[in-house]
């Protein structure tokens, strides 16, 4: 994979190039803007599907990355970027783990990158068992506290059942208890030792010629196999209405609607259509379903919504909070009459030009981030689509009422899942609100 190539976005210049590391595989990507203040350089690795009995590992292994090699513990490893005035952080998804290194210079950047490199490549896997702890009270604060991540993880279970891709990225907590050391040392030597599974990409104050040396350094001597390929498009099974429900210790109650739009993905057109029918749905308050769930009917606080665009598959999922959960019923019916309205009939011309101006101003913004722009570059590069970056910004341009109402149909409300968190806790003014108190 080769590419030279500068896009522009408005009077904005980003230099995109990429390359593959000789020999060893490696693909290197860079997206240079000159007027960024920091550095974001990523290290993805490509991994292929868990299994239900080792759903968890690579989460698992994410989590023991960040302990440390023999040579670079973690304190040291930490301290040296954070007292820099940059961070690390990680995120592992169905498809690739991604680690960040987010640094305020170039010079600063290479330094780190390669101290992070070596943690990468020789993890120590010491401290498992006080990590098995952490990992739990993730996945359990996760449920009480922020559902969201709960509910998204549900909604795959239900659209996709029987397949790898309805696993949990965190596992099961038998899961958990039961990964050795062993277990993780050897997916780590499948996968993040296999350079052909390796994906860099940096934004911001980067030097592509630099990154290469600096890869060349690190991985240049590793082998290793060509993965089979990703599997297609998943297809869309006819499940009907799949619903999940569960009761927390929470006042609020909270909904998520799920769609599989895997099909869309066959179709790169019409993405950029359907990012703006779902901002015409959720984003910002003067959208339907912010109009229709708080204004309306005032059962809701918050309103989202947000596509997921993987390799092979994509979702579309709708979410609101809840005072009562006797709400949740009424907000999943709205939702449902709001895509079918636009389903229905057309939206006025000045709807698509607001929107299609706010998702517009929303990239650009994205852009001027180098943590989210290096993020969309390994996206694109994962999907072997590299001049795509940001290909949104130019294709709204052209999308049109007809182009929104024609991409609904990939909302099937015949076809869906819904996940509801009942809150059983009831919402008392005078205890679970404190009052102010003077001293």
């Amino acid at each position: 994979m080769e590419m030279c190539k500068t896009l522009y976005f408005g009077r904005q210049p980003i230099r995109i190039e990429v390359d593959t590391l000789e020999k060893s595989g490696v693909v290197v990507a860079s997206a240079r803007d000159r007027t960024a203040r920091k550095v974001s350089l990523r290290l993805g690795v490509r991994h292929g599907w868990e299994t239900r009995k080792g759903s968890g590992v690579r989460h698992l292994i994410e989590h023991m990355i960040f302990k440390g090699s023999k040579s670079v513990k973690n304190r040291e490893l930490v301290e040296a970027i954070e007292f820099d005035g940059g961070n690390l952080c990680a995120e592992t998804e169905r498809e690739f783990t991604v680690y960040e290194v987010l640094a305020p210079s170039w010079i600063s950047a290479k330094k780190h990158f390669s101290a992070f490199a070596d943690v990468f490549l020789n993890p120590s896997f010491e401290g498992l068992e006080k990590e098995r702890g952490v990992v739990r009270v993730e996945k359990k604060s996760e449920f009480i506290d922020d559902p969201q991540g709960y509910v998204q993880s549900v909604v795959h279970e239900l659209l996709f059942p029987d397949s790898a891709m309805g696993l949990p990225i965190h596992g099961t907590l038998e899961n958990l208890s039961r990964l050795t050391k062993e277990d993780l040392a050897r997916v780590h030597q499948k996968y993040y030792r296999n350079p052909q599974r390796l994906i860099i990409a940096g934004s911001g104050l980067v030097r592509h010629e630099e990154l290469m040396e600096l890869t060349r350094h690190v991985f240049g001597s590793l082998r290793g196999p060509r993965p089979p390929a990703y599997l297609g498009p998943e297809s869309v099974r006819k499940l009907g209405r799949q619903a999940h429900g569960v009761e927390r210790q929470k006042e609020s109650s909270h909904l998520l609607v799920g769609f599989n739009i895997s099909p869309i993905l066959g179709s790169p057109n019409d993405q950029a259509a359907f990012l703006l029918l779902v901002s015409l749905l959720s984003n910002g308050m003067s959208s339907h379903l912010h109009q229709a769930l708080r204004e309306e009917r005032g059962i809701s606080y918050t309103v989202e919504a947000a596509c997921e665009f993987a390799k092979s598959y994509a979702l579309a999922l709708f979410e609101a909070d809840c005072d009562r959960p006797e709400d949740l019923d009424e907000a999943e019916r709205i939702i449902r009459n709001e895509i079918e309205l636009l389903q229905k009939r057309r939206v006025a011309s000045r709807k698509i030009r607001g929107h299609r101006r706010r998702l517009r101003i929303e990239i650009r913004d994205n852009i001027d981030d180098p943590s989210k722009l290096s993020e969309e570059l390994f996206r694109q590069v994962f999907f072997g689509k590299p001049e795509k970056l940001y290909a949104s910004y130019h294709d709204l341009r052209r999308v049109t009422a007809h182009d929104v109402q024609r991409v609904s149909k990939y909302l099937d409300l015949a076809n869906y899942a819904v996940v509801r968190i009942e809150g059983t806790k009831p919402l008392d003014a005078s205890s679970a609100i404190p009052s102010v108190t003077t001293l």
